[in-house]
């Protein structure tokens, strides 16, 4: 309530700003403080919600400052024709760039892109034919609409105030719509997030070509309202600063993003007698932010607590229970990673409606079995079959929607989510509307939002978190998260859910609670493969186990055969393990 009253204040003050201006330098400084907002917002879209270290936004916005420059000059367009075309075009740009330079990642991705930035600005200055090289275009007209000129300072400026509103619109929608959790999901783990069913490079190509359209739109607002643009609008300079009005204001933060571009472009009309240490004084707020504003000036304010939506009918479950019908089947499979072999000539088949047990010592391939399952691992020889669909070839997000569910031996949880956000996201996948429907809200993306949030809340209750959904993940204790990563798995509507050491750092009462909640699951009719070093919840859930040993198996069968089996002790259980688990509880 507190944020949206500031944002209803601040759009009031905003509307009657040209009132209260003293001069038209005044007003000058609240237009390119719209003009630099809309920039801010498009790189929180790509940096803040996505996570992808972007240093091209000023690129784009001289893509569009230079785009509709040349269609009124040259080609004789009107604004309204030019600027959207201009928009379309920056957003196009960035979709290409994003499809190699996401081959990278964090710092290596920065320099891809700031690469980019210094490519764009030779070509302003060297194409001369078209962009009139270092003496730029001048002549650009202002806008006309109905009779109405808009090249009045007073005029232009709710020109710049319409186009940053709608800005932060989208922003905003992006942000609250499964969209948004996507890409907020795809910053805290990208493996993660692919292992949910989310097309991650396709989220982050979406999310460059969104940065890049309201750069576009930026810089065509900026070209029609100075009349005259140059190369030397549009240098790298240009990408620090809007990175450093992000970061200052609040990575991820709607409100941030302007808040921070307000506060830099103000800043240096205050400290005009030193602006000779312009880039020393963005470099001490870069350091001062990342020190002392973590999350910027604005900080949490920008996250909403979880509207209200409608109750709707369930989202479809997994496929009906067949016992005793193969469910995965994985023969003769290999996996090396250059000269080691790390799996060789393992074979098994786990039947619907079973908790399949592994184990093993330590570097035995357990968790590489699970990798290969998921399609993070390559596999050298063999094959995996999920019911009658050979998962060859396939993408670990494509095997997700298929059916497969995981969680991590090291905890995976989205640490910068709510608990309920990290549930949520889980259904990505299975939402039958599109990103468009649920960015625009239609009645029946509203329907699909209210299910999504009712099966959310029920994941929430079925493994025991009702009370903690607006925590966020990585303040929950960690027997909290394990459960939590079991809740996300879960939300896919998985047929196959593989458990990697669930047990692991827990207690003997969190174990017992675990093994209760893995009998729960298997009740609901998901099948389960188990990687547990923990004995006890072995022995009491599974129906079956296999015993990998340095990456081939040694042993398969029930619970109580494989711990008698002299092998298996020979090689991981050892007797005094193999007598403290025979006492273990029975199968429920």
């Amino acid at each position: 309530m507190t944020a949206r009253l500031l944002v209803l204040g601040g759009i009031l003050v905003a509307a009657i700003a040209p009132f209260l201006a003293s001069d038209q330098y005044i007003l000058h400084v609240l237009i390119m403080w719209g003009i630099y907002g809309i920039l801010t917002l498009g790189l929180n879209v790509i940096n803040g919600f996505a996570g992808q270290l972007s240093l091209g936004q000023g690129a784009f916005y001289g893509i569009g400052a230079y785009g509709a420059a040349v269609l009124t000059v040259t080609a004789g367009w009107s604004f309204w024709l030019a600027a959207p075309a201009a928009t379309a075009l920056a957003a196009l740009v960035g979709m290409l760039v994003a499809l190699p330079v996401l081959r990278v990642r964090g710092i290596y991705l920065g320099m891809a892109t700031f690469g980019f930035a210094e490519i764009v600005h030779v070509v302003l200055r060297s194409w001369e034919s078209v962009t009139r090289g270092v003496l730029g275009i001048a002549g650009i007209l202002p806008p006309i609409a109905l009779g109405i000129d808009f090249g009045r300072q007073d005029r232009f400026y709710y020109l710049v105030l319409a186009a940053l509103l709608l800005s932060v619109l989208l922003s905003h929608r992006i942000h609250q719509s499964s969209v948004g959790h996507a890409l907020l999901a795809i910053r805290d783990d990208e493996l993660a997030a692919g292992l949910l069913g989310i097309h991650t490079t396709a989220h982050k190509v979406a999310a460059f070509g969104v940065a890049a359209g309201l750069a576009g739109l930026a810089g065509g607002l900026f070209a029609h309202y100075l009349t005259y643009i140059s190369p030397e609008n549009f240098t790298s300079v240009e990408s620090i600063l809007i990175v450093t009005m992000l970061i200052v204001g609040g990575r991820g933060s709607t409100l941030g993003a302007v808040v921070g571009a307000g506060l830099l472009v103000a800043l240096p009309e205050m400290l005009r007698v030193v602006n000779v240490y312009r880039l020393l004084i963005y470099g001490l707020l870069l350091m001062g932010a990342a020190v002392f504003w973590p999350d910027g000036l604005v900080g949490s304010l920008g996250r909403g607590r979880r509207r209200a939506r409608p109750s709707a009918a369930p989202l479809p479950g997994p496929a009906e229970i067949d016992p005793g019908t193969p469910l995965l089947r994985v023969e003769d499979l290999r996996v090396r990673f250059g000269g080691l072999v790390a799996l060789d000539d393992v074979s098994f088949a786990v039947a619907r409606g079973e908790v399949y047990g592994i184990i093993g010592p330590n570097g035995a391939g357990k968790t590489t079995l699970f990798n290969a399952i998921t399609g993070v691992a390559p596999v050298a020889r063999g094959r995996l079959r999920l019911a009658d669909q050979d998962l060859a070839g396939l993408a670990p997000y494509r095997r997700a929607r298929a059916g497969i569910a995981r969680t991590f031996q090291n905890i995976r949880a989205f640490a910068g989510m709510r608990a309920w956000e990290t549930v949520e996201v889980g259904f990505h996948a299975r939402l039958r509307r599109g990103p468009l429907a649920h960015l625009c809200e239609t009645p029946a993306a509203r329907l699909e939002a209210g299910a999504v949030r009712s099966q959310a809340d029920a994941l929430l209750r079925f493994v025991g978190l009702e009370n903690v959904g607006e925590q966020l993940a990585r303040n929950l204790p960690y027997g909290h998260q394990r459960r939590l990563e079991i809740a996300r798995a879960l939300a896919t509507g998985p047929r196959l859910l593989l458990l990697d050491e669930p047990a692991a750092g827990m207690n003997e009462s969190e174990c017992e609670e675990l093994i209760a909640l893995i009998r729960r699951i298997r009740d609901q009719g998901v099948t389960i493969l188990l990687v547990e070093h923990h004995m006890q919840v072995v022995m009491a859930v599974c129906d079956r186990i296999l015993v990998l040993n340095f990456g081939r198996p040694i042993a398969e069968g029930p619970p109580a055969a494989v711990r008698d089996d002299p092998a298996v002790n020979a090689a991981y259980l050892g007797t005094e393990v193999r007598d403290a688990v025979a006492g273990a509880p029975g199968r429920a």
